[in-house]
């Protein structure tokens, strides 16, 4: 609304509250009949009139100038208040942003869980596979008549070992006929024959691998092979069936990648290797 309208707003405002002044005019009659205006009371009256218009003069304008005051300070208060809600706007704004940047977070990790959850179950099949390969192993071995058989395994926690070193494991779990020899990690065939070895090295290391070969006659008869993700152990496992003749040795290496072997923890067995005499010929 524009300045003069409301001058003619408030105009009307107060023409309609305050009431009708009325001058009483003194009149005279003269011999004739006539009725003779007082002119004196009529400028009296005049006079008192315009102090009143005068005064209502200043009564409006001093009105006026306290609405439009009035007015201002609204107006003052209306702009601070859509400043204070563009800002609690922008607020809430950046604040629904960073709930949804949580919420993309959310929804990626438990992609990652259900991940890893399968990853859990592959590698416990895993493990179920090669506990029941152990199983043959070993059932085959005690039924070979001729007992020349071993299997050794460590004795700590962990060994440190580097890229192509022989793997020199001190618990002698079996030594059928002390053909193996822990201070040099060697096997020394007693007789000619077919002979099994194997080989189970846990890889518990994040984000590594590791290579485990068996050599004899200076040349690699076997491999195993492991990986590892970001949480998930995994085992390298081995095993091939070899002809040896008498004296020929068999030693195992860690061929390539992690330098750490765990051994036994609170007296189960996780890192092995052995063999075994199938059949002498």
């Amino acid at each position: 609304m524009s300045d003069s309208s409301m001058d003619h707003h408030l105009f009307l405002i107060l023409v309609l509250a305050f009431p009708v002044v009325h001058c009483p005019i003194t009149s005279v009659i003269n011999a004739n009949g006539d009725t003779e205006v007082d002119l004196s009371s009529i400028t009296s009256h005049i006079t008192h009139l315009e102090k009143q218009v005068s005064s209502l003069q200043h009564q409006f304008e001093s009105d006026l100038k306290s609405t439009m005051t009035d007015l201002v300070s609204v107006r003052s208060e209306l702009k601070a208040s859509r400043e204070e809600h563009d800002q609690l706007r922008e607020d809430l704004n950046a604040k629904c942003q960073i709930l949804k940047l949580a919420s993309d977070e959310l929804n990626v990790t438990r992609s990652e869980i259900s991940r890893l959850k399968e990853e859990s179950r592959e590698v416990k099949t895993a493990c179920v596979a090669n506990v029941h390969s152990l199983t043959n192993v070993l059932e085959i071995v005690g039924a070979i008549t001729t007992n020349i058989s071993f299997e050794v395994s460590l004795s700590h926690p962990q060994h440190s070992v580097g890229d192509k070193d022989t793997l020199k494991f001190d618990k002698v779990r079996v030594n059928s006929g002390h053909h193996y020899h822990k201070d040099t990690g060697a096997f020394t065939a007693p007789v000619s024959g077919s002979y099994m070895l194997w080989a189970s090295i846990r890889l518990t290391e994040p984000n590594s691998f590791i290579n485990i070969y068996v050599h004899s006659h200076n040349k690699v008869i076997g491999h195993g092979h492991a990986e590892t993700s970001t949480s998930t152990p995994s085992v390298a496992t081995l095993l091939t069936v070899t002809f040896l003749r008498v004296d020929d040795k068999v030693w195992f290496t860690k061929h390539s990648g992690s330098t750490v072997i765990h051994g036994d923890i609170h007296a189960s067995v996780t890192s092995i290797y052995g063999g075994a005499l199938l059949r002498p010929h």
